[in-house]
């Protein structure tokens, strides 16, 4: 049986995800695409309306499970501090899980480009981070809720983002690796921080307790 049009996109947007995240936007082509995907150029445009367009719907679909899985842990029925865990842990979690989507969003960031971003911002992130700035308002009316969240997301990307060079630093070891480590440093880090009561909230976790 021939696919579907909407499963041929699917499995174009799975082969040039980690195309975009190797060599940035600038770096690919159409028809590099075109050729990953083993297709011709037109084919390619029967299913996009250009580059642009490919792109971000490549974005969404490299986000899409994730945003689903950090809405959920922002809206769980529970107190602001066990939502900042839960949140904390489930992006250790993704993060460490796969490393391309960490890689493309590294590239569109270097690459600067304000349109693009932009349009990244409005049709791939605004609503998740939106949810995360409701939850910082929320933990404490002492610090900016926006200048919080962008910590708590720095806390936690910018870990996996340098990983090919943190492991050749002095100190480095192999747990440092293990997205419990890291969720457990980053949470002592903000209660310690921000003031959070650690008696509200238990950041250890028990083992297998991360989504799998």
């Amino acid at each position: 049986m021939r696919p579907t049009k909407s499963e041929c996109k699917q499995r174009i947007l799975s082969d040039v995800i980690p195309l975009f995240a190797e060599m940035g936007y600038g770096g690919v082509t159409m028809r590099k695409i075109a050729a990953k995907a083993k297709m011709t150029p037109g084919a390619l445009y029967h299913h996009f309306s250009g580059k642009q367009d490919l792109y971000l719907c490549a974005m969404k679909q490299a986000f899409a499970g994730r945003a689903r899985l950090i809405t959920n842990a922002l809206s769980i029925d529970a107190q602001p501090v066990e939502r900042l865990r839960s949140l904390i842990y489930q992006l250790c979690a993704e993060l460490s899980r796969d490393r391309v989507f960490t890689r493309l969003i590294h590239r569109e960031i270097l690459d600067g480009d304000q349109k693009r971003l932009r349009l990244v911002v409005d049709q791939v992130f605004r609503d998740v981070f939106s949810g995360l700035v409701i939850l910082c308002r929320e933990l404490t009316p002492s610090f900016d809720p926006f200048l919080l969240g962008i910590s708590i997301i720095s806390l936690t990307v910018h870990h996996y983002q340098i990983a090919g060079l943190r492991e050749f630093l002095p100190g480095s070891w192999p747990e440092h690796d293990d997205p419990e480590t890291v969720a457990r440093h980053i949470l002592r880090l903000l209660f310690e921080g921000i003031g959070l009561q650690r008696d509200h909230v238990s950041v250890e976790m028990h083992k297998g307790e991360l989504s799998t």
